[in-house]
Formats: structure tokens, sequence, C-alpha cells
């Protein structure tokens, strides 16, 4: 590859965070196959802490700025994907594949199974649950939309959708972060 050709392959992101190592505009250099050289701005949150790695459960804060709504938000994306026993990823979920996915597009590392996830946070009662918090009984586990209504991966044949969480007989609410 000839320099010149190297030099239309380059893209410089400026991300706006303070105390980055790139200075203080956080310049980012990305390297891309076909795109003309271009400049973009994007800002982030100061201090949003991201998933670690893998380890024993334990469950990383909620962001400030992301909050329980956020969840709703990313769960939402993921209405009738496939129910897929064992899935943790968009090709298809589980009840706990899709709640740790959802946090995890948040940053929030969460267990993988649902008892754990549930032992992750702090029980609240139904009236003080708000949206993004966890639902669950035994087996099963859910994200709260708000409304007494819930975003869940219901059974093998099913795909993730919203339910009553009456009808499905969800009994604890847990907030975690």
């Amino acid at each position: 590859m000839s320099p010149s050709q190297a030099g239309s392959l380059h893209q410089t992101l400026h991300v706006e965070t303070p105390n980055s190592p790139n200075g203080p505009d956080g310049a980012v250099e990305l390297v891309t196959a076909s795109t003309p050289p271009q400049t973009a701005t994007v800002p982030v949150a100061p201090n949003v802490p991201v998933a670690s790695s893998p380890g024993p459960s334990r469950v990383d804060p909620i962001p400030e700025k992301a909050g329980h709504a956020d969840a709703v938000s990313v769960a939402t994306a993921y209405l009738g994907t496939p129910y897929v026993w064992g899935g943790a990823a968009p090709g298809g979920f589980d009840c706990s594949g899709l709640v740790q996915y959802v946090y995890a597009q948040l940053g929030i590392r969460l267990p993988r199974v649902d008892t754990a996830q549930r032992a992750a946070g702090v029980e609240v009662s139904a009236l003080d649950a708000r949206p993004g918090d966890l639902v669950w009984k035994p087996g099963h586990i859910g994200i709260y939309i708000g409304g007494g209504r819930m975003i869940h991966a219901p059974k093998p044949g099913d795909v993730v959708k919203i339910a009553s969480v009456d009808a499905v007989g969800m009994t604890t609410f847990v907030r975690v972060g």
C-alpha cells in the first residue's frame, strides 16, 4: 500500500472527555478500508463506569447518566427476537440472557442466571418499582417497563415480548446498581 493510499484510510474521531490520554479533546484515530477522511465529535459522559473483565458474579454500578429508563429503551430494540434456551445475544435470548445482555449494553455487568441476577440487586416493593428494575419469580426474570408490564423472553417457541407482570406471576422487584 502506498503512503497516499494509507492516508486515505484514516478517520479522526474526537471524543469530548476530560483528562483524556489522547489530549483534552480525546482525539482517537480510526482506520477503515474505504471511507474518506472525516472528523466527528461525539460527547461522552465523564466518569461512566464500564464492564470490567469477566469474574465472579458482580454488579457494576449503574452510570448516573444511564438510568433505568435506558434499560427499557435497549430492551425494546429486541422485541420479537426468538427465545433460545441459553441464548444471550441478539440472535436469540433466554430470560436471564436478555437481562444480562441489555444491562451489558449500558456498561453494567450482571451475573448470567436469574437467581444470581436477583441476588445482585436490592428488593423493592411493587409500589416503589420503576422502569428498568428487574422482575423475578423462581426460574424467570424480566425487565420492568412500568404500568404493571415487563419485557421478557418467556419460553421456547416464543419471542421477546411485553407482558403483564401479574399475568406472568412475577413476585419480586429488584433494583440493581
